[in-house]
């Protein structure tokens, strides 16, 4: 303060521990009345002792209890008014509007609110050969923490690969440092996981994210083909575990040989760039799709026969219908490796495009000899199905083998949770 009073011009009066919460509550009496210029103002300080029985989080603000305030009789009430009791009286008090809160915690954890993302640049684009995707992620949180070295879960994108190398940080801001570890292949499809260690308090939004970005690598082949979406409703991108975070906006456990890792997501955990205009658990999401097959086969290859579409109406809304496809595929000759055939279901026009009924595929489906060897993949390629046949096909498509597949496809949203029977009937060929 700019003034200096003596003992004469005020006096200091402890009224007990009264507040709402056992505070102390002290009654300061000047013998003048103090003003908003230099000359008149009255400041002090009190030298405080930890009470080692408090636990909790506190707040004070224009909200709550006053921590600083001024007796009603003696003031205009323009930023409303409190009441304490002490000794059996009611003190009614006047806050100040200049007021701003105050948030602190004794003897106990503050837990944060995970609000990381992960950008993928991967939306609607169809990837081959040495193509990749960028791909980065915002370590955050937001509200009030006590966590100190907070873990993350950083997952790398189906149909690609990485190094604990290809990581790089931007932590301009944080005081701490980071840490990659490769957790191996524990994601819902055997996605690679990494943990991303902090040495540091927990980053905050609005002050000190921590940035990073991977260096992808192609791993396109036969179990990575095909349409791959992530959103709020999947296995998280980037997620942090749950020790250091609270559980506001969902749960998803990774099981690794290291036990299970259960993280806690974001509230936009897939290109939440702008969360000022894209609201908590929006409908953000990302889908891409992996190039399959090596050659189309032409029409003239193969015959197709018993062709039967059925729409199936959902009965709740939980159990939504779906569009179901069923027909016989016969090939007029040898089968090889990485020939494909493309099924729609949809109206061509004039240009030959198809116009989708549906869409929402079911999960890539193995197709199965009775022997259970796998001759071919129906792959979901995000609007339509692509038939791609392996190098176990050969043996089944010549010689004294005929091959007959009789699929049966779905498109609709309950395709998502129900993945469409698919059966093949081989037919011996008796040669005379």
């Amino acid at each position: 303060m700019s003034n200096q009073y003596s003992t004469s011009n005020y006096s200091i009066e402890d009224l007990g521990k009264v507040g709402p919460n056992g505070e102390q509550l002290f009654k300061i009496q000047l013998d003048f009345n103090p003003g908003w210029n230099a000359a008149r103002n009255f400041g002090g300080q009190f030298k405080l002792t930890l009470d080692p029985t408090q636990t909790g989080t506190y707040n004070y603000g224009n909200n709550g209890v006053p921590i600083v305030s001024e007796l009603a009789s003696d003031a205009t009430p323009t930023a409303g008014t409190y009441t304490f009791v002490a000794n059996g009286q009611n003190i009614a008090v006047v806050k100040s509007g200049f007021s701003s809160d105050i948030n602190y915690a004794i003897n106990t954890n503050l837990i944060p609110t995970f609000t990381g993302t992960a950008i993928l640049d991967a939306n609607g684009k169809t990837y081959s050969g040495d193509s990749v995707p960028t791909y980065s992620f915002r370590l955050s949180t937001t509200g009030e923490s006590t966590v100190q070295n907070p873990k993350f879960i950083v997952m790398i994108p189906d149909g690609f690969t990485a190094t604990t190398g290809d990581f790089s940080f931007n932590t301009s801001g944080y005081s701490g440092t980071a840490s990659v570890k490769e957790l191996g292949n524990y994601g819902p499809n055997g996605e690679q996981l990494f943990e991303v260690s902090l040495t540091g308090t927990t980053p905050n939004f609005t002050t000190n994210s921590v940035m990073g970005s991977v260096k992808l690598s192609p791993n396109f082949n036969g179990q990575t083909g095909g349409s791959h979406t992530y959103s709020n409703a999947t296995a998280p991108l980037v997620a942090e575990v749950s020790n250091y975070s609270n559980t506001t906006y969902g749960t998803y456990t990774f099981n690794t040989s290291d036990g299970a890792v259960t993280v806690v997501k974001s509230p936009q955990t897939v290109n939440w760039t702008d969360p000022s205009n894209q609201a908590a658990n929006s409908s953000g999401s990302v889908t891409y799709t992996i190039q399959v097959g090596k050659e189309q086969l032409p029409t003239t290859a193969y015959t197709i026969s018993n062709i039967k579409v059925t729409p199936v109406a959902g009965e709740t809304s939980s159990d939504a219908g779906y569009e179901q496809l069923a027909f016989s595929i016969t090939p007029k000759q040898t089968m090889q490796d990485g020939q494909y055939i493309d099924v729609h279901l949809g109206l061509p026009d004039s240009n030959g495009n198809i116009e989708d009924y549906d869409s929402k595929l079911a999960a890539n489906l193995s197709l199965m000899t009775p022997n259970k060897l796998q001759i071919a993949t129906a792959y979901n390629m995000d609007t339509y199905y692509r038939i791609v046949f392996n190098s176990e096909a050969t043996d089944y498509t010549s010689d004294n083998n005929k091959l007959t597949l009789n699929p049966i496809l779905r498109w609709g949203i309950h395709s998502l949770n129900n993945h469409p029977l698919v059966l093949i009937k081989v037919i011996p060929i008796l040669l005379i």
